[in-house]
């Protein structure tokens, strides 16, 4: 019989897993759905993240969930739930990566981003992504097979996360530098570049407060193999767990329904009576992700 305090458990990640279907589904519907969104360059990647994100809520929770409520001892089970956790992990890490220096750059020259990001090599960066989440995971049954160390592939994961992390900070943080000083020195900062750097500030922030916490558990179960079992309580492991998926829940939120041709089309779908007058006259103030900085849409 299970305790309450695994049931506890497995009711919050059920509620995390129907968040993220639910969610990133709507995502997929309101772009496939909108020629206008899809003729932004963001939306590649966008959708790239809501299909990685809606892998991990549809599959990589659901079989954590029967782990933790059932404690599966079997290796394959486990082998499969690990190889699906870091591909569509690391996949939605990978895209979040792009997204940010797709941002940064269609930010600060948007320009000439309409001639270097063509609709070809906005697909082969996804097609890099899943390339190189693959090859972590391939790293992973490696080590499963005894064909490497485990310290390799350790090494290489933690690496390939730190560095994602670095350059999402540093791509809005340099986003939001250019908006706070460099166009208020020019004297043209607006009332919407602020509220832009504001959104990303928040992006950026979001996404280390639900991935460090587990990065950290993580390096630290790997140089000290006795702290976490002895010192830290179970509790303090599933939260930071839940955190770690709750990104792929919040993904959504914060990228698509900031987007005043989101919520149209989102409208459009789910009740179009009420959303008439909103898509005639929208009244949101934010503006859309692929405008940051007078980037066209395309």
């Amino acid at each position: 019989m299970m305790s309450s305090q695994t049931i506890g458990w497995s009711v919050a990640f059920s509620l995390i897993s129907f968040a993220i279907v639910s969610g990133n589904v709507l995502t997929i519907v309101a772009f496939c759905g909108c020629k206008k969104l899809m003729q932004m360059r963001a939306s590649y990647f966008l959708l790239n993240l809501a299909a990685a994100d809606l892998l991990v809520g549809a599959i990589t929770v659901p079989m954590y969930i029967i782990l933790l409520s059932h404690h599966i001892d079997n290796v394959t089970y486990q082998s499969v739930y690990t190889s699906v956790d870091i591909a569509s992990g690391f996949a939605s890490v990978f895209t979040l990566t792009a997204i940010g220096l797709e941002r940064l750059y269609a930010f600060c020259r948007p320009l000439y981003r309409v001639h270097v990001l063509t609709d070809l090599k906005s697909l082969l960066m996804i097609g890099m992504v899943w390339i190189l989440s693959f090859a972590i995971t391939i790293l992973h049954l490696l080590y499963k097979f005894h064909a490497i160390s485990f310290d390799v592939f350790f090494y290489v994961m933690m690496s390939s996360l730190s560095v994602c992390l670095l350059v999402i900070c540093a791509s809005y943080l340099g986003i939001w530098i250019r908006v706070k000083f460099y166009f208020t020195s020019q004297g043209r900062a607006s009332g919407s570049d602020k509220k832009v750097a504001r959104m990303l500030l928040t992006i950026t922030l979001t996404f280390v407060l639900t991935w460090l916490p587990f990065h950290l558990l993580n390096i630290i179960n790997f140089f000290c193999d006795f702290c976490l079992t002895t010192k830290l309580p179970h509790n303090a492991l599933f939260f930071c767990k839940l955190l770690h998926y709750a990104n792929s829940f919040i993904n959504p939120i914060i990228y698509s329904f900031q987007m005043p041709e989101f919520r149209i089309a989102l409208g459009r779908k789910l009740c179009k009576e009420t959303f008439v007058v909103v898509e005639e006259t929208p009244k949101i103030e934010e503006i859309p992700l692929d405008n940051i900085g007078g980037a066209e849409e395309l």
